[in-house]
């Protein structure tokens, strides 16, 4: 018996959440290519269409926003008082995921993509 536990990164545990993984994927599959419910995936084609430089955007933007206090400033003056302690933080992250995706949603209606 080997219990499932995230801490040692078990077997058990990376084969359970392998299964998962895969029955999600399969989900999404069949909703989106066979029942074609596409409509709510629009979100992550626009993220898809601009991948690398979502990634690379969002590492350059955390490495600036970090070292110019600027992140600092948004959790303590914006997050904190909107969120609490408890969500703060959530609510910083989900900001910068939104503000990413508006910047890629401008692009793709563009039809500005980066290619490598």
């Amino acid at each position: 018996f080997e219990p499932i536990n995230k801490q040692l990164w078990t077997v058990s545990y990376t084969v359970l959440m392998t299964g998962l993984a895969l029955l999600t994927l399969a989900a999404c599959g069949w909703l989106i290519d066979i029942r074609r419910w596409q409509r709510w995936v629009s979100p992550a084609i626009v993220f898809g269409s601009n991948a690398l430089l979502a990634f690379v955007g969002s590492g350059l933007m955390a490495r600036i926003f970090g070292l110019s206090g600027i992140k600092s400033a948004l959790y303590k003056n914006l997050c904190l008082p909107l969120a609490g302690p408890l969500n703060g933080s959530l609510l910083y992250a989900a900001g910068t995921v939104v503000a990413w995706w508006a910047v890629l949603w401008v692009l793709h209606r563009r039809g500005l993509f980066l290619k490598i």
